[in-house]
Protein backbone atom coordinates (compact mmCIF):
# COMPACT_ATOMS: atom_id res chain seq x y z
CA UNK A 1 0.00 0.00 0.00
CA UNK A 2 1.60 3.54 -0.79
CA UNK A 3 2.28 6.42 1.63
CA UNK A 4 0.92 9.52 0.20
CA UNK A 5 2.51 13.20 2.11
CA UNK A 6 -0.17 15.51 2.88
CA UNK A 7 1.16 19.30 2.70
CA UNK A 8 -0.76 22.21 4.40
CA UNK A 9 -0.91 25.89 3.74
CA UNK A 10 -3.11 28.31 5.58
CA UNK A 11 -4.91 30.41 2.85
CA UNK A 12 -8.07 28.20 3.06
CA UNK A 13 -11.21 28.69 5.98
CA UNK A 14 -12.55 25.52 7.50
CA UNK A 15 -14.17 24.25 10.23
CA UNK A 16 -13.27 20.57 11.83
CA UNK A 17 -15.89 18.85 13.64
CA UNK A 18 -14.82 16.04 16.05
CA UNK A 19 -14.13 12.57 15.02
CA UNK A 20 -13.36 9.18 16.39
CA UNK A 21 -9.48 9.75 15.84
CA UNK A 22 -6.43 11.69 15.55
CA UNK A 23 -5.76 10.62 11.93
CA UNK A 24 -9.71 11.30 10.78
CA UNK A 25 -9.48 14.75 12.09
CA UNK A 26 -6.09 15.54 10.68
CA UNK A 27 -7.27 14.24 7.38
CA UNK A 28 -10.68 16.61 7.57
CA UNK A 29 -8.58 19.21 8.13
CA UNK A 30 -5.66 18.95 5.77
CA UNK A 31 -9.25 18.01 3.08
CA UNK A 32 -9.84 21.64 3.07
CA UNK A 33 -5.90 22.77 3.96
CA UNK A 34 -4.20 21.06 1.43
CA UNK A 35 -3.54 23.61 -1.74
CA UNK A 36 -2.58 20.13 -3.77
CA UNK A 37 -1.08 17.01 -2.89
CA UNK A 38 2.93 16.71 -3.98
CA UNK A 39 3.61 16.29 -7.78
CA UNK A 40 4.71 13.31 -9.11
CA UNK A 41 5.92 14.57 -12.12
CA UNK A 42 9.24 15.42 -11.86
CA UNK A 43 9.89 19.44 -10.81
CA UNK A 44 11.30 22.31 -12.06
CA UNK A 45 14.99 23.41 -11.92
CA UNK A 46 16.65 24.35 -8.62
CA UNK A 47 16.40 27.58 -7.53
CA UNK A 48 19.02 29.99 -7.92
CA UNK A 49 19.19 29.76 -3.52
CA UNK A 50 19.55 26.31 -3.84
CA UNK A 51 22.71 26.50 -6.49
CA UNK A 52 24.44 28.95 -3.72
CA UNK A 53 23.54 26.82 -1.04
CA UNK A 54 25.28 23.55 -2.48
CA UNK A 55 28.37 26.17 -3.97
CA UNK A 56 29.10 27.25 -0.21
CA UNK A 57 28.60 23.93 1.31
CA UNK A 58 30.99 22.58 -0.59
CA UNK A 59 33.51 25.24 -0.54
CA UNK A 60 32.85 24.55 3.29
CA UNK A 61 34.42 20.80 2.56
CA UNK A 62 31.05 19.31 2.04
CA UNK A 63 31.01 16.12 -0.33
CA UNK A 64 27.36 17.07 -1.96
CA UNK A 65 28.11 16.09 -5.18
CA UNK A 66 25.79 13.01 -5.26
CA UNK A 67 22.40 15.39 -4.88
CA UNK A 68 20.62 17.47 -7.34
CA UNK A 69 17.29 19.49 -5.55
CA UNK A 70 14.28 20.40 -7.61
CA UNK A 71 10.81 22.21 -6.76
CA UNK A 72 9.03 25.14 -7.06
CA UNK A 73 10.40 28.69 -6.96
CA UNK A 74 7.01 29.94 -6.50
CA UNK A 75 5.98 27.79 -4.06
CA UNK A 76 7.24 29.38 -0.35
CA UNK A 77 6.32 26.53 1.60
CA UNK A 78 9.09 24.31 -0.73
CA UNK A 79 6.28 21.72 0.00
CA UNK A 80 7.35 20.43 -3.33
CA UNK A 81 11.41 20.48 -3.01
CA UNK A 82 12.89 17.23 -3.67
CA UNK A 83 16.65 15.55 -3.16
CA UNK A 84 17.42 13.54 -6.51
CA UNK A 85 20.64 11.27 -6.84
CA UNK A 86 22.97 12.71 -9.78
CA UNK A 87 25.16 9.73 -9.66
CA UNK A 88 23.96 6.08 -9.04
CA UNK A 89 24.75 5.59 -5.03
CA UNK A 90 25.76 1.91 -4.36
CA UNK A 91 24.35 -0.13 -0.89
CA UNK A 92 25.94 1.36 1.93
CA UNK A 93 27.42 4.20 0.21
CA UNK A 94 27.39 8.20 0.86
CA UNK A 95 24.96 10.11 0.09
CA UNK A 96 26.15 12.96 1.38
CA UNK A 97 28.29 14.51 4.63
CA UNK A 98 28.49 17.82 5.74
CA UNK A 99 31.86 18.69 8.02
CA UNK A 100 31.62 19.97 11.65
CA UNK A 101 31.88 23.57 10.70
CA UNK A 102 28.53 23.83 9.27
CA UNK A 103 27.16 22.78 11.87
CA UNK A 104 24.26 25.26 13.66
CA UNK A 105 23.92 24.65 17.47
CA UNK A 106 23.08 25.81 21.02
CA UNK A 107 27.06 25.71 21.31
CA UNK A 108 27.19 28.12 17.82
CA UNK A 109 25.09 30.36 19.28
CA UNK A 110 26.54 30.22 22.58
CA UNK A 111 29.92 31.58 20.85
CA UNK A 112 28.50 34.31 19.46
CA UNK A 113 28.72 38.05 20.95
CA UNK A 114 24.61 37.90 20.92
CA UNK A 115 24.41 34.36 22.03
CA UNK A 116 26.63 34.69 24.74
CA UNK A 117 24.09 37.67 26.32
CA UNK A 118 21.35 35.79 25.79
CA UNK A 119 22.62 32.30 26.98
CA UNK A 120 23.63 34.60 30.28
CA UNK A 121 20.30 36.01 30.93
CA UNK A 122 18.48 32.92 30.31
CA UNK A 123 20.89 31.09 32.63
CA UNK A 124 19.32 33.00 35.73
CA UNK A 125 17.03 31.25 38.33
CA UNK A 126 13.89 33.42 37.08
CA UNK A 127 14.26 33.28 33.44
CA UNK A 128 15.16 29.46 33.50
CA UNK A 129 11.87 28.65 35.79
CA UNK A 130 9.65 30.61 33.24
CA UNK A 131 11.12 29.43 30.26
CA UNK A 132 11.06 25.45 31.55
CA UNK A 133 7.81 26.00 33.74
CA UNK A 134 9.14 24.62 36.67
CA UNK A 135 11.43 21.92 34.75
CA UNK A 136 8.54 20.50 32.77
CA UNK A 137 9.99 21.74 29.31
CA UNK A 138 13.74 21.19 29.65
CA UNK A 139 14.67 22.49 26.00
CA UNK A 140 12.93 25.65 25.53
CA UNK A 141 16.06 27.83 27.23
CA UNK A 142 18.07 25.90 24.18
CA UNK A 143 15.28 26.27 21.72
CA UNK A 144 14.76 30.05 22.58
CA UNK A 145 18.89 30.16 22.53
CA UNK A 146 19.01 29.39 19.06
CA UNK A 147 15.63 30.65 17.92
CA UNK A 148 17.22 34.28 18.98
CA UNK A 149 20.30 33.97 17.44
CA UNK A 150 19.04 33.06 14.43
CA UNK A 151 16.45 35.55 13.90
CA UNK A 152 19.74 38.00 14.35
CA UNK A 153 21.88 36.24 11.66
CA UNK A 154 19.06 36.09 9.55
CA UNK A 155 17.40 39.40 9.69
CA UNK A 156 19.60 41.71 11.33
CA UNK A 157 23.64 40.10 9.75
CA UNK A 158 23.70 40.60 6.43
CA UNK A 159 27.25 38.95 6.35
CA UNK A 160 26.18 35.97 8.44
CA UNK A 161 28.24 32.85 7.92
CA UNK A 162 24.88 31.13 7.53
CA UNK A 163 23.51 33.41 5.07
CA UNK A 164 23.43 30.88 2.13
CA UNK A 165 21.44 28.21 4.43
CA UNK A 166 18.63 30.90 5.80
CA UNK A 167 18.52 32.21 2.02
CA UNK A 168 17.78 28.76 0.85
CA UNK A 169 14.98 27.57 3.94
CA UNK A 170 11.41 28.31 3.33
CA UNK A 171 9.70 31.95 3.60
CA UNK A 172 6.50 30.45 5.08
CA UNK A 173 5.79 27.10 7.04
CA UNK A 174 2.37 25.26 6.96
CA UNK A 175 2.73 24.10 10.67
CA UNK A 176 -0.36 24.61 12.75
CA UNK A 177 1.84 27.31 14.17
CA UNK A 178 1.30 29.37 11.07
CA UNK A 179 -2.50 29.23 10.92
CA UNK A 180 -4.85 32.21 12.29
CA UNK A 181 -7.64 29.99 12.76
CA UNK A 182 -5.62 26.88 14.68
CA UNK A 183 -7.60 27.61 18.00
CA UNK A 184 -10.75 26.89 15.88
CA UNK A 185 -9.65 23.83 13.89
CA UNK A 186 -7.30 22.27 16.42
CA UNK A 187 -9.85 23.02 19.17
CA UNK A 188 -10.50 19.82 21.81
CA UNK A 189 -6.97 17.98 20.39
CA UNK A 190 -4.08 17.38 21.91
CA UNK A 191 -1.91 19.49 19.33
CA UNK A 192 -4.08 22.47 19.73
CA UNK A 193 -3.09 22.66 23.30
CA UNK A 194 0.74 21.66 21.85
CA UNK A 195 0.34 25.10 19.11
CA UNK A 196 -1.00 27.20 22.54
CA UNK A 197 1.94 26.79 24.56
CA UNK A 198 4.23 27.03 21.89
CA UNK A 199 2.72 30.20 21.33
CA UNK A 200 3.41 31.11 25.04
CA UNK A 201 6.65 30.13 24.70
CA UNK A 202 7.60 32.32 21.49
CA UNK A 203 5.85 35.16 23.52
CA UNK A 204 7.52 34.79 26.68
CA UNK A 205 11.12 34.19 24.66
CA UNK A 206 10.42 37.27 22.51
CA UNK A 207 10.29 39.34 26.12
CA UNK A 208 13.56 37.26 27.21
CA UNK A 209 15.75 38.18 24.19
CA UNK A 210 14.40 41.45 24.02
CA UNK A 211 15.77 42.49 27.59
CA UNK A 212 19.18 40.01 27.32
CA UNK A 213 20.07 42.06 23.62
CA UNK A 214 17.23 44.04 22.23
CA UNK A 215 19.17 47.13 21.69
CA UNK A 216 21.32 44.84 19.07
CA UNK A 217 18.64 44.16 16.87
CA UNK A 218 16.83 47.10 14.73
CA UNK A 219 13.23 47.41 16.36
CA UNK A 220 11.44 45.50 13.32
CA UNK A 221 13.68 42.94 13.36
CA UNK A 222 12.95 41.42 16.63
CA UNK A 223 9.32 40.43 15.93
CA UNK A 224 7.09 37.74 16.49
CA UNK A 225 7.12 37.23 12.98
CA UNK A 226 10.75 36.75 12.61
CA UNK A 227 11.33 34.16 16.13
CA UNK A 228 8.57 32.15 14.59
CA UNK A 229 10.50 32.07 11.31
CA UNK A 230 13.02 30.52 13.44
CA UNK A 231 11.39 28.30 15.44
CA UNK A 232 9.88 26.59 12.54
CA UNK A 233 12.83 26.22 11.34
CA UNK A 234 14.29 24.62 14.10
CA UNK A 235 10.96 22.51 14.62
CA UNK A 236 11.37 20.97 10.91
CA UNK A 237 15.15 20.19 10.67
CA UNK A 238 16.58 19.70 14.11
CA UNK A 239 18.45 16.83 14.88
CA UNK A 240 19.10 16.39 19.13
CA UNK A 241 22.53 15.49 19.79
CA UNK A 242 24.76 14.75 23.10
CA UNK A 243 25.85 19.05 24.68
CA UNK A 244 29.51 19.32 24.22
CA UNK A 245 31.04 18.44 27.83
CA UNK A 246 32.75 21.93 28.01
CA UNK A 247 31.13 25.61 27.14
CA UNK A 248 32.94 26.72 24.38
CA UNK A 249 33.26 23.35 23.08
CA UNK A 250 32.08 22.69 19.14
CA UNK A 251 33.20 19.01 18.60
CA UNK A 252 30.46 17.29 17.20
CA UNK A 253 29.17 14.19 19.86
CA UNK A 254 27.14 11.60 19.56
CA UNK A 255 23.56 11.22 17.97
CA UNK A 256 20.80 10.34 20.13
CA UNK A 257 18.11 8.23 18.82
CA UNK A 258 15.15 9.40 20.54
CA UNK A 259 13.50 13.31 21.22
CA UNK A 260 15.11 15.38 23.18
CA UNK A 261 14.18 14.47 26.78
CA UNK A 262 16.65 16.36 28.79
CA UNK A 263 18.52 19.38 29.13
CA UNK A 264 22.43 16.91 28.84
CA UNK A 265 21.03 17.18 24.60
CA UNK A 266 21.14 20.17 22.35
CA UNK A 267 18.84 21.04 18.96
CA UNK A 268 21.23 21.47 16.07
CA UNK A 269 20.71 21.59 12.07
CA UNK A 270 22.44 19.88 9.27
CA UNK A 271 22.24 22.29 6.52
CA UNK A 272 21.74 20.26 3.02
CA UNK A 273 21.53 17.03 4.99
CA UNK A 274 18.28 18.67 6.62
CA UNK A 275 16.45 18.84 3.47
CA UNK A 276 15.62 15.48 2.46
CA UNK A 277 12.24 14.79 2.50
CA UNK A 278 10.58 11.73 4.92
CA UNK A 279 9.87 8.11 3.67
CA UNK A 280 8.36 5.57 6.70
CA UNK A 281 10.42 2.74 7.07
CA UNK A 282 13.17 3.97 4.37
CA UNK A 283 16.59 2.76 5.59
CA UNK A 284 19.37 5.39 6.09
CA UNK A 285 22.10 5.83 8.37
CA UNK A 286 23.70 8.86 10.30
CA UNK A 287 27.33 8.38 10.92
CA UNK A 288 28.80 10.39 13.11
CA UNK A 289 32.68 11.24 13.18
CA UNK A 290 33.41 13.40 16.40
CA UNK A 291 34.48 17.00 15.95
CA UNK A 292 34.91 15.82 12.00
CA UNK A 293 31.43 15.18 9.63
CA UNK A 294 27.93 13.88 9.48
CA UNK A 295 27.45 11.64 6.81
CA UNK A 296 23.99 10.09 5.67
CA UNK A 297 24.57 6.53 4.20
CA UNK A 298 21.83 4.83 2.03
CA UNK A 299 21.88 1.26 3.34
CA UNK A 300 19.42 0.11 0.04
CA UNK A 301 21.34 1.96 -2.44
CA UNK A 302 19.87 4.73 -4.65
CA UNK A 303 19.50 4.71 -9.00
CA UNK A 304 20.29 7.40 -10.52
CA UNK A 305 17.49 10.65 -10.97
CA UNK A 306 15.65 8.99 -8.01
CA UNK A 307 14.53 10.93 -4.90
CA UNK A 308 16.46 10.71 -2.14
CA UNK A 309 14.76 10.20 1.27
CA UNK A 310 15.54 10.07 4.80
CA UNK A 311 13.73 8.94 7.77
CA UNK A 312 12.21 11.07 10.34
CA UNK A 313 11.84 8.23 12.56
CA UNK A 314 8.04 6.36 13.51
CA UNK A 315 5.95 9.47 14.26
CA UNK A 316 2.22 10.04 14.65
CA UNK A 317 0.41 12.61 12.21
CA UNK A 318 0.07 14.52 15.75
CA UNK A 319 3.97 14.96 15.70
CA UNK A 320 4.51 15.22 11.69
CA UNK A 321 1.45 17.51 11.24
CA UNK A 322 2.83 20.09 14.39
CA UNK A 323 6.67 19.67 13.78
CA UNK A 324 6.53 19.31 9.71
CA UNK A 325 3.67 19.93 8.73
CA UNK A 326 2.36 17.20 6.70
CA UNK A 327 0.72 14.30 7.40
CA UNK A 328 0.73 10.39 6.10
CA UNK A 329 -2.10 8.32 4.89
CA UNK A 330 -2.19 5.34 5.83
CA UNK A 331 0.19 5.85 8.85
CA UNK A 332 0.38 2.94 11.14
CA UNK A 333 2.49 4.83 13.29
CA UNK A 334 -0.26 6.69 14.42
CA UNK A 335 -2.27 6.75 17.62
CA UNK A 336 -4.81 8.43 20.02
CA UNK A 337 -3.40 9.40 22.87
CA UNK A 338 -5.82 8.99 26.07
CA UNK A 339 -4.28 10.46 29.58
CA UNK A 340 -5.95 9.62 32.93
CA UNK A 341 -5.27 11.44 35.86
CA UNK A 342 -5.98 11.27 39.75
CA UNK A 343 -7.89 14.47 40.95
CA UNK A 344 -6.29 14.98 44.28
CA UNK A 345 -7.98 18.26 45.02
CA UNK A 346 -11.30 16.55 44.22
CA UNK A 347 -11.13 12.97 45.28
CA UNK A 348 -11.26 12.22 48.47
CA UNK A 349 -9.74 8.41 47.96
CA UNK A 350 -6.76 10.08 45.05
CA UNK A 351 -4.43 9.19 48.53
CA UNK A 352 -5.45 5.35 48.69
CA UNK A 353 -6.01 5.50 44.33
CA UNK A 354 -2.30 6.31 44.11
CA UNK A 355 -1.33 3.99 46.85
CA UNK A 356 -2.80 1.08 44.58
CA UNK A 357 -0.80 2.49 41.68
CA UNK A 358 2.36 2.37 43.08
CA UNK A 359 2.40 -1.17 44.14
CA UNK A 360 1.26 -2.24 40.56
CA UNK A 361 2.99 -2.91 36.86
CA UNK A 362 2.74 -1.39 34.77
CA UNK A 363 0.87 1.65 36.30
CA UNK A 364 0.73 4.33 33.15
CA UNK A 365 -1.49 7.02 33.33
CA UNK A 366 -0.69 7.74 29.64
CA UNK A 367 -2.15 5.29 26.91
CA UNK A 368 -1.12 5.59 23.26
CA UNK A 369 -3.51 3.13 21.06
CA UNK A 370 -1.88 2.95 17.36
CA UNK A 371 -3.68 2.76 14.39
CA UNK A 372 -1.69 0.23 12.98
CA UNK A 373 -2.57 -2.66 15.76
CA UNK A 374 -6.54 -3.03 14.52
CA UNK A 375 -7.15 -3.15 18.20
CA UNK A 376 -10.36 -4.46 18.98
CA UNK A 377 -10.52 -4.82 23.03
CA UNK A 378 -8.55 -1.75 24.87
CA UNK A 379 -5.14 -2.88 26.52
CA UNK A 380 -5.71 -4.44 29.65
CA UNK A 381 -3.32 -1.95 31.93
CA UNK A 382 -5.58 0.52 30.66
CA UNK A 383 -8.60 -0.45 31.64
CA UNK A 384 -7.57 -1.24 35.26
CA UNK A 385 -6.37 2.48 35.45
CA UNK A 386 -10.26 3.48 34.59
CA UNK A 387 -12.17 0.60 37.18
CA UNK A 388 -9.46 2.16 39.84
CA UNK A 389 -10.28 6.09 39.11
CA UNK A 390 -14.16 5.50 39.10
CA UNK A 391 -13.89 3.18 42.74
CA UNK A 392 -15.68 4.64 45.48
CA UNK A 393 -14.44 3.94 49.12
CA UNK A 394 -16.28 0.51 49.62
CA UNK A 395 -14.48 -0.83 46.55
CA UNK A 396 -10.92 0.26 47.51
CA UNK A 397 -8.51 -1.00 49.32
CA UNK A 398 -4.83 0.30 48.89
CA UNK A 399 -3.31 -2.99 50.68
CA UNK A 400 -5.31 -5.72 48.19
CA UNK A 401 -3.45 -7.31 45.34
CA UNK A 402 -4.57 -6.53 42.22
Amino acid sequence: MSTTHHTVSNKRKLSAAAAATPTVLLENVLAKKCNSQLSQSLPVPASLNLDKLLAWASEKGADVANLVFRGDDKDPFCSARSAYALHSIPPNSSIASIPACLILSETTARESRIGALLAAHIATPEVAAELTQGGRDPYAPGLILLAGYMAYERFVNLASFWKPYFDALPEEYSLPLWWDDASELLEGTNLGHTVAERRKLLVKGLEVIRDACGPLFPSHKLTWKTLRWAYSAISSRAFPRTRPSLPNERNLAAEEPAEISSGASELCLYPVLDMLNHRRGHRIEWQIREGVDVTFVALDGVEKGEEIYNNYGAKGNENLLGNYGFVLDPNPEDYVKIALNIRDASDRFAPAKRAVLARTTPNRLVHLLFEGNNETELPGDLMFVVRLLVMNGCEIDPKADF
